[in-house]
């Protein structure tokens, strides 16, 4: 009798035991897995961030397929973040970011980025205002047929739409489309003006009378 309740003793302990064994490798395992997960994670943000990057500073992030973000596991708004701040970098620079390729431009997150890079507050041009000191000093405005302009830009490698925004100001793609002098803004620079960031496009005679001049194109 003493031996069968020394051996049901024994029986149970080992019983006892090996469930402690199965609850630490359970344990471990959950404690590797989330290690493992952390881990993923990391390398997702990191790969997601590389992938933004490159893709926005090669000017095609509108055109990254969807099975290929998916199959890196990309998080959508890691890239997002990414993007956004490259082309804000980009636009405060000065330099010339693509428009999207959304039908209204003047809706798009892109446009919205760039504009948003800068802020005047000072006096804006308007058709009442015929003229104005802006950030490069005196503006003033045109209303001509631009499709001549537009066709320069076109042989220069700009395709973006030619578009006239709401308040009047005529656009090429995320820009206000300008005149100034091209020995002191190039065509294709992008300038500062008292309606938003603008893309030089033309020239004309007051440019010889004042090189600092900025004359931009409106349907006013």
């Amino acid at each position: 009798m003493h031996f069968s309740v020394k051996k049901k003793h024994i029986k149970w302990v080992g019983v006892i035991l090996a469930a402690e064994i199965v609850a630490a490798f359970v344990l471990l395992y959950g404690i590797l897995a989330t290690v493992a997960a952390n881990e993923q994670q990391e390398r997702i943000e990191k790969t997601a961030q590389s992938v933004a990057v490159s893709v926005v500073e090669t000017g095609i992030v509108k055109q990254v397929s969807q099975s290929a973000v998916k199959a890196e596991k990309v998080g959508k708004d890691v890239v997002e973040d990414a993007y956004i701040r490259q082309i804000a970098k980009t636009a405060e620079a000065l330099k010339f970011v693509a428009a999207s390729t959304d039908t209204d431009i003047e809706k798009s997150e892109v446009y919205d980025i760039v504009q948003d890079a800068y802020s005047w507050n000072g006096a804006v041009l308007s058709r009442s205002r015929g003229a104005v000191t802006g950030p490069n000093g005196k503006e003033t405005y045109y209303n001509l047929d631009m499709s001549g302009v537009v066709r320069t830009m076109r042989s220069m490698g700009y395709t973006d739409a030619y578009w006239v925004r709401s308040d009047g100001c005529k656009m090429l793609g995320n820009y206000i489309m300008v005149a100034a002098n091209l020995s002191v803004h190039p065509r294709g620079s992008i300038v500062k003006t008292s309606n938003g960031l603008a893309i030089v496009c033309d020239t004309g005679g007051f440019a010889s009378g004042n090189p600092n001049q900025i004359d931009v194109a409106t349907n006013w």
